[in-house]
């Protein structure tokens, strides 16, 4: 049993068998265990006979997300905090989660109804946040403006989906 716990840690199937289940996470899982995907027929059915025998069906996570696919990333609009590398530079740290096995319009519904689960993921996402100095020809420090390009007064990440 320990083998099977090391070789599971060693090639990170945990968290590829955390997607569910499902056809996409069966193959994610027998991927990093056979990539010729040998057996894949009866790990099949082994699944089947596990999400029985488990009563998964009855699981509340299994329930949300029963039927979704794909994932939903969603990036603060403003930042966490703001730090600096270096003297010259300011960087914005944004709050950062993932939401896996769920559709752009189950996030929007279970966010209406204020009732949007934890995130299966949260990290943080770093980009320098203000304009930044350096010297000229005539050795001067100036202001080293960002493309017109960038979205807001602070360079904030534009709102979309």
């Amino acid at each position: 049993m320990a083998a099977a716990l090391i070789y599971w840690k060693d090639k990170n199937i945990l968290a590829r068998s955390d997607m569910g289940v499902g056809d996409d996470a069966l193959k994610a899982v027998t991927y990093r265990i056979n990539n010729a995907f040998k057996g894949y027929a009866h790990r099949e059915s082994y699944l089947e006979e596990a999400v029985k025998a488990l009563k998964v069906e009855d699981c509340p996570d299994y329930k949300r997300r029963k039927g979704q696919k794909g994932s939903v990333v969603v990036i603060g609009g403003k930042p966490h905090d703001m730090f600096a590398f270096t003297a010259n530079r300011i960087y914005a740290r944004y709050t950062t989660s993932v939401y896996r096995s769920m559709t752009l319009e189950k996030y929007k519904e279970l966010k209406e109804n204020n009732n949007l689960p934890k995130p299966d993921y949260v990290t943080y996402l770093s980009r320098d946040a203000f304009d930044e100095t350096k010297k000229n020809d005539n050795n001067v420090y100036e202001d080293v403006l960002h493309s017109e390009l960038r979205y807001g007064t602070n360079n904030e990440c534009p709102p979309r989906e």
